[in-house]
């Protein structure tokens, strides 16, 4: 795609309309790339400043040097068409308008304004994110082109030390939305290779972003947070994409509730499309969706540390010290389409003699405290993950402390290194920053939320059945079959006659038919569909027709 290494790779960034004022969004985007060491050049374009944090400064566009990458435009909205097409003449391959005032404001103006954009950008090959965006993380260059308060003074830099774990790319269409995700990930020691915001969407989008990310290699799961999107029908082939590269997404689809999708419509002029008929599409192409930022940070976090040991079932054992929380986490497991069963009775010989009379090995497992304080989590856990009655394990435990962790973390390494399937941590407790990070260098995500930790297995356990039947073979339909913004649904009840006109405006391949009213109508419709047909009372009152006689 059109100078996409540029946009995201960039040797060589320039700054347009560059401040020393940390205040405003100009100055905290030059803190921000200064604050990290990212090893190419940057130049600061601004005509009242001839130094702005150590950084010459140029008075225009034309005036800086040959070979510019990426230019980060902040100018007023008025001036922004015009410092593109000096981008473009300069020769620069890759822009990032930050500057709002475009078409998610009210009139003919804004709207205008970004047209203007697209065009330009197309003119001269630009690959162009935004207007109206927060500008992009990419960890690996140590390139934090953003203005969002969330890189600054990160506690142990971008990237975690000592993980040997793939990378989270995250793309929003919501500045702030996007960058949360980084802020409240980063504690739970996940890696994020990308954090890409869209805003406006001039020219590329999120789909866009999607498609060059799935072929990073840096990249292993994908986070969207999505309001709505131009070309639906380029989900399923962007699905299928991600399917064949064993690369799950999940997505925050928003604008389900009107005042959502009102809300949608003026913060970056998208339409929000029939939340109806993206949940079709999905559920179709093996996407997972998203409840939450912490719903999907934790369902990352499983993916990244078992993306080759997915659960094989959805049978999941529960290590615990506590019986309280056993027995909490069990009615969870089951809630989210999880199987708690007893443990066979081969497991149960070898955990029994590490117990003492008041623990049980039935499931969940509940060594109790003495356990944990004398010989640690590893050793029943190995345990565990050699019976053949579970494909996943949660433990669920007090992390208020790091002291059993770290006195146990060669064992736990060894664990990590030798299981066959997902053991996913949980603490019932806050968990302490220590225990996180050695739990990650051991090879295990820790999270602090029960509910997301069965959420994550069920969706790793699905995933892996969708990838074992289905992804290769997504039916990927025509351009004009699929319509996600097809007509609203205002009934709670639909025939299903009425309920194919929406399948059909959706894309969605139904049985033909026709709607009668009489004996004559039937027979004449019979005849024309041909074959073996068969007559249906449509009638809303009537949901359930075997009621009715």
């Amino acid at each position: 795609m059109t100078n996409l290494q540029a946009l995201f790779w960039p040797k060589s960034i320039a700054l347009v309309g560059a401040s020393p004022d940390k205040q405003i969004i100009r100055g905290r985007l030059v803190e921000a790339i200064g604050q990290h060491p990212y090893p190419g050049r940057v130049y600061a374009v601004s005509r009242s400043h001839r130094k702005i944090n150590g950084l010459a400064c140029f008075e225009s566009i034309d005036a800086l040097p040959a070979g510019v990458d990426l230019a980060i435009i902040t100018i007023p909205a008025e001036f922004v068409p015009a410092a593109l097409e000096a981008c473009g003449d300069k020769g620069i391959g890759a822009a990032i308008v930050i500057s709002s005032g475009f078409a998610e404001e009210k009139g003919d103006q804004g709207s205008d304004r970004q047209q203007q954009l697209a065009e330009i950008a197309a003119h001269h090959g630009i690959a162009l994110i935004g207007p109206n965006a927060e500008g992009f993380l990419n960890t690996k260059l140590n390139l934090a082109a953003t203005f969002s308060p969330t890189v600054s003074d990160v506690e142990g830099g971008l990237r975690p030390a000592g993980l040997n774990t793939g990378g989270v790319a995250v793309i929003s269409q919501s500045g702030g939305i996007g960058f949360s995700f980084f802020h409240r990930g980063r504690p739970k020691a996940l890696h994020f290779s990308f954090i890409v915001t869209t805003g406006n969407e001039a020219t590329l989008d999120v789909l866009d972003m999607a498609d060059y990310l799935i072929e990073d290699d840096g990249t292993e799961v994908i986070l969207m947070f999505v309001e709505g999107v131009r070309s639906p029908a380029r989900l399923l082939p962007l699905a299928a994409k991600a399917a064949r590269a064993g690369k799950p997404i999940v997505v925050a689809k928003v604008g389900q509730s009107e005042a959502a999708a009102d809300a949608v419509t003026s913060h970056t002029a998208s339409l929000a499309g029939s939340s109806q008929a993206y949940e079709a599409v999905f559920r179709h192409a093996g996407i997972i969706r998203g409840i939450d930022s912490d719903h999907m940070i934790d369902v990352a976090g499983a993916f990244v540390y078992f993306r080759d040991r997915l659960p094989r079932g959805h049978r999941v054992g529960i290590l615990t010290p506590s019986g309280g929380a056993g027995a909490w986490f069990a009615d969870l497991c089951e809630a989210h389409g999880l199987h708690v069963p007893m443990l066979d009775a081969r497991t149960r010989a070898r955990i029994d003699p590490l117990l003492p009379e008041y623990g049980t090995s039935r499931n969940p497992v509940d060594v109790t405290a003495q356990v944990i304080f004398k010989v640690g989590y590893a050793p029943v856990l190995e345990i565990m993950a050699e019976s053949d009655v579970l494909d996943a394990i949660l433990v669920s435990g007090s992390l208020a402390h790091p002291t059993y962790i770290e006195r146990d973390l060669e064992q736990l390494v060894k664990l990590a290194e030798a299981v066959d399937k997902p053991v996913i941590f949980c603490a019932y407790t806050r968990a302490h920053p220590r225990a996180v990070e050695l739990l990650a260098q051991a090879g295990f995500p820790c999270l602090t939320s029960m509910p997301n930790a069965a959420r994550a297995i069920a969706a790793m356990a699905d995933y892996r059945a969708f990838s074992e039947s289905s992804a290769t073979t997504i039916e990927v339909l025509p351009e004009e079959r699929i319509r996600l913004t097809g007509p609203a649904l205002d009934q709670s009840v639909y025939t299903e006659y009425e309920a194919k006109q929406h399948f059909d405006a959706w894309g969605i391949r139904c049985p033909e038919g026709s709607l009668t009213r009489s004996s004559a109508e039937a027979a004449a419709a019979a005849e024309r569909l041909g074959g073996t047909v068969v007559a249906k009372v449509q009638s809303p009152d009537i949901p359930h027709k075997t009621e009715a006689g």
